[in-house]
């Protein structure tokens, strides 16, 4: 499960995009989105890197496991997440960077 979740982050064409708002469902704030008409991942942004890289993760296994439930999903995210070596980690925060965070001033 790991390996095909993590192979999805590397064999995605999906755009990573970020947002200041995106919207509500049953009252939460929802932190992240797939978007498959589109090919795109948005990802609210304000949220630490850890949290962004889970939420990667987090869209990327609905990508995998269409039919799982937000919890499933949610719980698979994290596990993953868990478990990675810390260059697996540095190669999911450098995917979940927002190039607005990175950008040189003028």
């Amino acid at each position: 499960m790991i390996a095909q979740v993590f192979q999805e982050v590397f064999d995605t064409s999906y755009d990573i995009t970020f947002r200041d708002r995106l919207p509500r469902l049953a009252g939460c704030q929802v932190s992240g989105w797939l978007d498959p008409v589109n090919d795109r991942i948005l990802i609210r942004r304000g949220l630490s890197l850890e949290e962004r890289s889970i939420t990667l993760l987090h869209e990327l296994v609905h990508q995998c496991y269409p039919d799982w439930s937000e919890e499933d999903v949610e719980s698979c995210a994290v596990y993953i997440y868990d478990r990675l070596a810390e260059e697996d980690k540095a190669i999911l925060g450098f995917l979940a960077t927002d190039p607005a965070e990175t950008a040189i001033a003028a």
